[in-house]
């Protein structure tokens, strides 16, 4: 008997509770896979030491800033500038006392991220930062 007949002679149906049990540990190996890469990848800078890397806002602006002021905005900046899109143009590079991030939303109001950015940013160990 040619190997194919034989598998096809097999029953390839599955109890239920055995299809349960395998669908949940796909589901299980796919989210561990996917949370995996994701920590590896870190786009926002939320896992681990990030001092010294760059990060940079991609798509998604107003959710991308909050996701950065977590970890990788006070890892890495003293001072912090939060503002509505007219700051967002501001040049802070050239203000050398500090290390500042413009966090600053393009067109937007800063009033709906502002205090999150602020309470993110102040219960961590930046320095100095003023809502604008």
């Amino acid at each position: 008997m040619s190997p194919f007949k034989a598998m096809a002679a097999r029953s390839t149906s599955c109890s239920p509770a055995g299809w349960c049990i395998r669908f949940a540990a796909a589901t299980i190996c796919i989210a561990a896979a996917f949370s995996f890469v994701n920590f590896r990848i870190n786009l926002y800078g939320l896992f681990g030491n990030v001092k010294g890397l760059s990060r940079s806002v991609y798509i998604d602006e107003a959710q991308a800033k909050y996701l950065l002021s977590m970890n990788y905005i006070p890892s890495n900046f003293d001072s912090v500038l939060i503002g509505s899109s007219i700051t967002d143009s501001w040049d802070t590079g050239r203000i050398r006392s500090l290390k500042l991030y413009n966090a600053s939303i393009t067109g937007a109001s800063a009033c709906p991220l502002g205090p999150a950015l602020f309470s993110n940013v102040m219960f961590s160990t930046v320095k100095s930062s003023a809502p604008m």
